[in-house]
Formats: structure tokens, C-alpha cells, sequence
């Protein structure tokens, strides 16, 4: 197989992943390194964030959202889950702010 053909297959491998559900960068990453090369695991993932498959602002508020609404968690628990999933720093404050300007934290378990 060809090198483009190649950063193709790494990029159509994470695609079916994506099309279930949401996903972290680290999520995506280390699945797709199991099967490709770094290379072009690093392509597919530029590619991928380019295009908006991978947000982990966006994960972390759609998560947080959900944590917050469904769970009854709270925002240290949420954080944590978060850098479980291998997402860290700004992308979860960013997400726990969105959440929480649309839904309460009273009532939640931290």
C-alpha cells in the first residue's frame, strides 16, 4: 500500500469510531496505533481535527452536560473522569463552563 493510500486507511479507520460516537483525541489515537504507523496516525488525526471530528472542547461540554443532567455529578468528579479519557487543561475547563451555563450544578454529588 501506498503512503497516501496508507494516511487514507488511518483516517477511514477512525471515521466508523467517530460515526458511533463521540471520541477523545487520546481515544482516537491509541486505537488507531494499534493498526497504523505513528506518521500516519498523525496525519489522520491533523486531518481529522481540521475537519471537526475531534473537539475536545466540545467532548468535554457534551460529557459534562450529560455528567451534570443524567448523573448528578459534579464538576471535580466530571474533571476527573475527563483526564481519565486523556483530556487535560483548557479543553475541560472550557467544556465544564459551557455545561454549566446550561445546566445546574445544585443538587449534584461531588
Amino acid at each position: 500500500m501506498r503512503g497516501q493510500e496508507r494516511r487514507e486507511s488511518a483516517y477511514q479507520g477512525a471515521l466508523p469510531r467517530l460515526a458511533r460516537r463521540d471520541h477523545t483525541k487520546a481515544e482516537i489515537r491509541t486505537a488507531l496505533l494499534k493498526s497504523h504507523p505513528e506518521p500516519e496516525v498523525e496525519e489522520a488525526m491533523r486531518r481529522l481535527r481540521q475537519e471537526r471530528y475531534l473537539d475536545d472542547a466540545g467532548y468535554a461540554a457534551r460529557f459534562a452536560r450529560g455528567r451534570l443532567a443524567h448523573h448528578g455529578q459534579g464538576r471535580y468528579r466530571i474533571r476527573q473522569a475527563l483526564r481519565a479519557k486523556g483530556v487535560v487543561g483548557v479543553p475541560v475547563e472550557a467544556g465544564l463552563q459551557a455545561a454549566l451555563a446550561e445546566v445546574p450544578e445544585a443538587g449534584v454529588v461531588d
